[in-house]
Order: C-alpha cells, then sequence, then structure tokens
C-alpha cells in the first residue's frame, strides 16, 4: 500500500518530535521539546539530546522561546527570558488573550490645571479703512488737467492700500459720469532703478465710428458697399463655414475691418499658392494698430451628433474587432454660433444674450482706446518728469556747491593754522640758534628768506573749485529728494543756501 504525501509529511514531524505544522499551536511542550529547550537554557552545553534539535529549535522560536542567529557550522541558539519561565513552569506555553487582563495601571487623569492650554485664536485683522486713499484718488485726478492721479510709493504701499482703493472704486460707477470709465494700475515689482509706482485715471470712451454697427451685424441695416478687404477675406473664410451664416460672417469681418481702419489700424492678408489644389489659399489675416499686428481667428461651432456607422466602418469592425462591442460614431453638425478672437477679444455667441458677439467688439475698441489713452499720457508724464527732474537738478547744484565750499573753506583754515604753528616753531628754533652760535649760516639764509614763508602775509580766502558733478551726486539727490514737487516751497526749503541733512 502506498503512503501519500500528506502521511509521508505527518510521519516525518512525528519522527522529530513536532506532530506535523500544527505542533505550533500546541498548548503545551512536547518531551522531546522540553529536552532541548532545557538544552538551551544551560547554554548549548554537552551534545544535544536529539539529532533533529535543529528543527525542533526553529520550532521554539516560533513560541518566542529561543532565538536562533547564524548558519551551518555556526548556527547558534540563545534562550529568550520567556523561555527559560516557561521552561521552569512559571509561564504558560499558549496564553489566552480573551481572558487576560490588562494589570498595567491606567496613568492618572491629567488634573485641568496642569493642562496645556488652547492656544488662543488670533484676533481678526482690523479692515484697513481706504475712504482716505480713494479721496486722494477722485482729489488728484480732479485737480489734473490730464485726469490722471498719480503716485510714487513703496510696493507694499501700493499692494495694500492703493490697489485695493482704487478696486472698490471701480466697483462704484456712480461717481462717473456717462461715456467715462475708470481704469488703474500699479507697479508692485521694481525693474532695475525705477521706483513703484501707483496710477488712476478717468477715461473718456467715445463711440464707435461706424454709424449704426449693431444694426448691420444684425442684418437689420443693408450695407451699400463692403470693406474692400473683408470683401478679400471672406472669399478664403466662407468655405470653413455653414451656408446659414457666410452672410453674417461678411457683415462681422466688414465692421470689424471697417471700425479698425477708421481709427487707424491696418489689415493685412497673408495669402499663398497651394501647388496641390492650384489655388491662393489664405494662410493668416493680421490686424491691429501700428506694428503689432495679431492673428484673428475666426471660427464657428458645432454640435456633435451620433451617427449610424458606414458599410465601410462595419466591414472594418467585423474584420479585426469581431466579438467586440462596436464604438459610436460621431458626426460635427454646425450650429450657427460664432467665435471671433483676436487679442484678448473674445467675441462669440451666448443663448442667454443676443448681443454677445457686438458686446465682445465693442469691448476691444474701448480696451484699445485706454491702451491708447495710457500710451500718451504715460509718454506725456513722463516728459513733464523729466522737465522737473531737470529743474529740480539746476536748484540743486547751487545749493550741493555752497554746501561742499563751507567744507573746503574749513580745511583751508585748518591747513593755514597748521603751517603758521610750523613757522612760528621754526622761527622759534632760529632764536635759540643766535643765543647758542650767533654767526650760524642758519641766521643770514632766515634773514633773507623766511618771511617769504610766513602764513601771516596770506589770510584772503581762496576759491573754492567747481562743483565736482560725478564725486558729489550722492549729495545731489538727497537735496532732490528734500525739494519735493511744489517749485514754490524750494526756496524755504533751503533759506541760507545749504544742506544740512
Amino acid at each position: 500500500m502506498a503512503i501519500t504525501g500528506l502521511a509521508a509529511r505527518k510521519l516525518f514531524f512525528a519522527a522529530i518530535g513536532v506532530g506535523d505544522n500544527r505542533g505550533m499551536a500546541a498548548k503545551e511542550l512536547t518531551s522531546r521539546q522540553k529536552k532541548i529547550l532545557g538544552w538551551i537554557v544551560d547554554g548549548c552545553a554537552g551534545d544535544p539530546p536529539h539529532e533533529f534539535y535543529k528543527n525542533t529549535a526553529r520550532m521554539l522560536e516560533g513560541h518566542k522561546l529561543v532565538k536562533i542567529s547564524g548558519h551551518g557550522d555556526k548556527w547558534k541558539a540563545v534562550a529568550t527570558k520567556r523561555g527559560e519561565r516557561v521552561y521552569a513552569g512559571t509561564e504558560a506555553l499558549v496564553v489566552n488573550k480573551k481572558r487576560r487582563k490588562n494589570t498595567a495601571a491606567k496613568e492618572p487623569p491629567v488634573p485641568s490645571t496642569l493642562r496645556k492650554p488652547k492656544p488662543t485664536p488670533k484676533p481678526d485683522e482690523p479692515e484697513v479703512d481706504l475712504t482716505p486713499y480713494m479721496a486722494r484718488i477722485r482729489h488728484g485726478i480732479g485737480e489734473s488737467d490730464l485726469d490722471v492721479f498719480t503716485i510714487v510709493a513703496s510696493a507694499g504701499e501700493i499692494r495694500d492700500f492703493w490697489l485695493p482703493a482704487a478696486a472698490k472704486l471701480s466697483r462704484d460707477r456712480s461717481w462717473l459720469e456717462d461715456g467715462h470709465v475708470f481704469d488703474y494700475a500699479g507697479s508692485t515689482y521694481v525693474y532695475g532703478q525705477e521706483k513703484p509706482r501707483f496710477k488712476a485715471a478717468v477715461i473718456s470712451i467715445e463711440p464707435m465710428k461706424l454709424v449704426g454697427w449693431r444694426e448691420i451685424l444684425r442684418g437689420d441695416k443693408r450695407v451699400a458697399k463692403y470693406n474692400k478687404k473683408a470683401v478679400e477675406a471672406f472669399g478664403y473664410y466662407k468655405r470653413q463655414f455653414s451656408s446659414d451664416v457666410q452672410l453674417r460672417i461678411k457683415r462681422v469681418l466688414h465692421v470689424l475691418f471697417t471700425e479698425i481702419e477708421l481709427n487707424g489700424g491696418r489689415i493685412e492678408l497673408e495669402t499663398w499658392y497651394d501647388s496641390w489644389s492650384k489655388e491662393k489659399v489664405l494662410r493668416a489675416v493680421k490686424l491691429g494698430f501700428d506694428f503689432d499686428l495679431q492673428d484673428l481667428k475666426f471660427r464657428e461651432r458645432y454640435n456633435r451628433v451620433q451617427r449610424e456607422p458606414t458599410q465601410d466602418e462595419i466591414d472594418y469592425h467585423n474584420r479585426w474587432h469581431e466579438g467586440e462591442k462596436m464604438r459610436r460614431f460621431w458626426e460635427k453638425i454646425p450650429n450657427g454660433q460664432l467665435v471671433l478672437e483676436f487679442r484678448g477679444m473674445s467675441a462669440r455667441d451666448s443663448k442667454k444674450n443676443s448681443e454677445a458677439f457686438a458686446d465682445g467688439i465693442e469691448a476691444y475698441f474701448k480696451w484699445h482706446q485706454i491702451r491708447e489713452f495710457w500710451k500718451k499720457t504715460d509718454y506725456e508724464i513722463a516728459g513733464r518728469e523729466r522737465a522737473l527732474r531737470a529743474k529740480q537738478y539746476e536748484f540743486a547744484k547751487p545749493i550741493a556747491a555752497k554746501t561742499v565750499a563751507k567744507d573746503f573753506y574749513f580745511n583751508a583754515l585748518y591747513q593755514r593754522s597748521q603751517e603758521l604753528k610750523k613757522f612760528e616753531a621754526v622761527c622759534s628754533y632760529l632764536e635759540y640758534v643766535k643765543r647758542i652760535e650767533p654767526d650760524s649760516p642758519w641766521i643770514s639764509w632766515a634773514e633773507k628768506y623766511l618771511d617769504t614763508f610766513n602764513p601771516r602775509d596770506c589770510i584772503t580766502m581762496p576759491d573754492p573749485p567747481a562743483l565736482d558733478i560725478k564725486a558729489h551726486a550722492g549729495l545731489i539727490e538727497k537735496i532732490i529728494d528734500a525739494l519735493g514737487r511744489d517749485e514754490s516751497t524750494w526756496a524755504d526749503a533751503f533759506p541760507d543756501g545749504e544742506f544740512h541733512g
């Protein structure tokens, strides 16, 4: 009768005293295991009590009774404290965890007086009163002939006060007249030597110059003669759009191109010859002002509609994906909604607002007027700043010269005082020479030349040198900073014509 693998394994474990691999769950050690454990507790003295002691030791390690280290001939086993207690009979081999009680003493509760107090919440920062800043902006704009308020301030002040005040003003349109907008900007980062600056202005916005342009866009007003470049561009564009919107696209191009040209802008159509189709193709439409021309992007939206697959698509699926679920096929159906994108301008149709497309075009030309306003105003302000700087510079130079001359006169007096001390010391020494040696050659030399070195004969004030602009540039800048912008107060700032900072 053949012995099965399972039966053979049971016989093997019985031979080594383990009693199958389930011996780990035994409630007490076998006699052979006790012998091996006692041998290890005694420090592995003498020969092991059984030939399969290594295998038994491994089982004892599973009970955390011994620790084994090394391999082969260097194999070692050491009894643990738990192993010594089990061998001595003071601790059971298996502890019933359900009945085991936790005898560790619980820590007494910490008195409330000794507990770490909860951190007090930080008080809310008081809201900054922006009213004074708003008042200064409005007052500055009203007093300016350019309708502009500008101020040099620190980056933190601009960020925390001026910009929030301007934002609050922009949300309140009640103080603005019809046809005017409030615009502002502030630099909080210093480029090179440039100081952070805040500016705000009330800008008059003129209506679009093309009469009846909204009626033209809607088709309520007939166009007698279309813009020439709009007609040319439409010849290329119409192939990309459905027939329902082609005439509308022509009107949009006419309004946009005409208004740009009326405001001094340019339109350029870039075309190239397609050798494959033998046709001239529109590559790009560029438009804008000055030399800053941008690409015009014009497209029609579409609806995504599911369609039935074609026979070719069905045949392809059956050939390469037989047994799999067939994917769905979609068709793009133009819906007549237009999108016009150009240099930040986004004019697009909206179901909620029928005038959304026209509003987008109008917003672009408003933006253009604001940009042109700041371009001219910044140039004018820069010119005035240069003129003011030149006046301040010319006013500061004589003050700097007088301030430098003061130091020059003091140094000249000190030098002459030292020369006088030197002369008097030489005269005293010559008197000594006369008493000791009346015939000394020093006496005759002194009588002839000594008076030529007498500093008492030179008591006139010397003329200071011309002001070294480069060497005293820092002093001039300090004087300019102290002058301020009001020219009427400059003389009072330096009553004696000197800088005492």
